[in-house]
Parts: C-alpha cells; sequence; structure tokens
C-alpha cells in the first residue's frame, strides 16, 4: 500500500516536526568543519575512499553499521467525497552487518510513524506507532576494487500492531503505521566506484503473501533506482538520479482499488557527508517527475534525512 497524501504543508505539527530534523542535520554539518585526524577509518580497510550512504558502502568482514533514518512524505487519492489526504512523517532505525566479505545482513524498523488521515466528511483521524520490520540479505557475486554486483533477498515481517482510537474503533488502514503484510523481495544490485564518481543501482520485486490488517493486499511491484554521486571533497558528496515503481492495483477484500497501482518516476537530489571518524549523514528528496498512477493518486514528493556510523 502506498500512503494517500496531499500536500499540506500548512500543518503546525508537522512542519515542526519536519524542522527538528532539520536542525539535527544542521548540527551534523557542522562536524564537518572539525578537524579529523583520520577520514572514514572503517572505510580504509576496504580501500573505499567514496562517502556513501547505508547499504551503498564496499563490505569487509565483521563490518557493522547503525543508522537513523526520517521520511517526510504526503499523497492525495480520490476524488469528491472519497478525496483523502495523509500526511507521514517516520522515523526509522537501521542495521547492518556483514559476516563475510560476500555477504550483507541488513535490518529496518521503523520505530515511529505518525499518519493523519483528512476526508471530505471530516472524519479526519491519526495513527501512530511502530512499523512491520524488514530484513534483508544482500549477496556479493562480483567485488573489486571498482565495482560490486549480486543479488538481494528480503522479506517484510507483520510485527506491527494494528491500532484503534480512543473509543476503540479502528483506524482507517491509510493511517495505520503497520499493515499487517508478510512481503517477499528480490532483486539485483550493481555499485561503482570510482573517485570522486560512483554509481549504485538496484531492480527489486515485491510480493505479498497474505492479506492485511481490514483485508488489504498490496499488488505485485517493481522498482529501479539509478542514483550517481560526485565528491566535491573528502567529505561532501552529491547525489543526483532517478528512482521509480511501477505494480499492479491494491486490494481490499479481494475488490481492486481503482486508485493504486500504475508507474511513477521520481528526480533524486541529495547530499551526503561526513562526520566524525566514521559517520556520514545524508539528505535526500524525490520529486515527481513522471506520474503514471491508476485513478486519481498523487504522490507529489518525499524527503529524507538520515544519519550512519559505521564500526
Amino acid at each position: 500500500m502506498y500512503i494517500n497524501i496531499k500536500r499540506r504543508l500548512d500543518s503546525d505539527k508537522a512542519q515542526a516536526l519536519l524542522v527538528f530534523s532539520f536542525l539535527q542535520f544542521a548540527l551534523a554539518a557542522c562536524l564537518l568543519c572539525v578537524p579529523n585526524s583520520v577520514l572514514a577509518c572503517t572505510s580504509c580497510l576496504c580501500g573505499d575512499p567514496t562517502l556513501t550512504t547505508l547499504g551503498t558502502e564496499k563490505p569487509y568482514a565483521g563490518r557493522v553499521q547503525l543508522g537513523w533514518e526520517a521520511i517526510y512524505r504526503e499523497e492525495e487519492t480520490g476524488t469528491g467525497a472519497d478525496l483523502k489526504t495523509v500526511e507521514q512523517l517516520q522515523h526509522t532505525l537501521q542495521a547492518s552487518y556483514w559476516p563475510t566479505k560476500k555477504i550483507g545482513l541488513s535490518f529496518v524498523l521503523p520505530v515511529y510513524s505518525t499518519l493523519k488521515l483528512a476526508t471530505q466528511n471530516g472524519a479526519n483521524q491519526e495513527g501512530s506507532g511502530t512499523g512491520d520490520l524488514e530484513i534483508n540479505t544482500r549477496y556479493y557475486q562480483w567485488q573489486n576494487r571498482r565495482y560490486n554486483a549480486g543479488f538481494i533477498a528480503g522479506m517484510r515481517l507483520a510485527t506491527g500492531r494494528e491500532q484503534t482510537t480512543g473509543t476503540g474503533e479502528l483506524i482507517d488502514i491509510d493511517a495505520q503505521p503497520a499493515q499487517g503484510v508478510y512481503q517477499v523481495r528480490l532483486g539485483l544490485w550493481y555499485s561503482r566506484y570510482q573517485y570522486p564518481w560512483s554509481f549504485h543501482s538496484s531492480v527489486m520485486a515485491y510480493v505479498a503473501l497474505n492479506e492485511g490488517f481490514q483485508g488489504f493486499e498490496p499488488g505485485e511491484q517493481a522498482t529501479f533506482n539509478g542514483i550517481g554521486q560526485y565528491a566535491m571533497t573528502k567529505k561532501l558528496s552529491v547525489m543526483l538520479g532517478v528512482e521509480a515503481r511501477i505494480g499492479k492495483k491494491d486490494a481490499f477484500y479481494e475488490r481492486l482499488d481503482d486508485h493504486s497501482g500504475g508507474a511513477i518516476a521520481y528526480a533524486v537530489l541529495g547530499l551526503v557527508g561526513q562526520w566524525g571518524a566514521s559517520g556520514t549523514w545524508h539528505i535526500k528528496a524525490q520529486v515527481d517527475a513522471y506520474n503514471g498512477l491508476k485513478g486519481a493518486h498523487e504522490e507529489p514528493f518525499v524527503i529524507y534525512t538520515g544519519l550512519g556510523y559505521g564500526f
């Protein structure tokens, strides 16, 4: 399911939380001005001077990384009396570990999400809580100093609880922080490093295994991303690229949702920087460049901010 959102930046609470996330990044960015005697010491072990976000770095046996990311997005679906708008702010914790140089494991948990649902009849709702845990395995089939490539397999587990209102009524599925869906994913990925340039790309397929909360079953989907990075300095890189999704319609109790499915492509612009000896920060914006979604469905933008640290 893709949460239905509209541009509602006048929401004071959502803006305040978003500004708070950016202030954390401003503090991290200030750390770039502090001299460091060692640059990205964990990367030195694998000969990788390129700043990368979590999941795109070169591996070595025993490497551990921890990360936090805040995601803000808005969407809208439906028309007239059926119009729904939702705002989402999600805080996610990430961890990755390489037991060998060939295999990497990652864990992603949305530790707290807030979703505000507004409808035309005024039946507004707000859901908040923990989302569903995602586990991924990345296998390095081809590997050298210039490029890495291989396969990804993963699964989303239905670990989050279904939320209710203060009176015990179920919150609408569009405002639920978890979906109750088990979903598998398979894909290919490729990364190339030639300092000061790097390039990261992947193609993934997603398939749901069950009906989730309120009979929700997401349609099969595929995603593509191709992101290039240029290191302006050893502590700051700019990223530019495309991220896209195509998929079938979602269903509720086996009835198709006419305002779901189709294709969308985003233009991506962001920055990746270093803090401390082995830390990275990033800020990234996705802006709708092509909307081929079915029905009345808009997903205008997504904003990401995050911190990572390697050991």
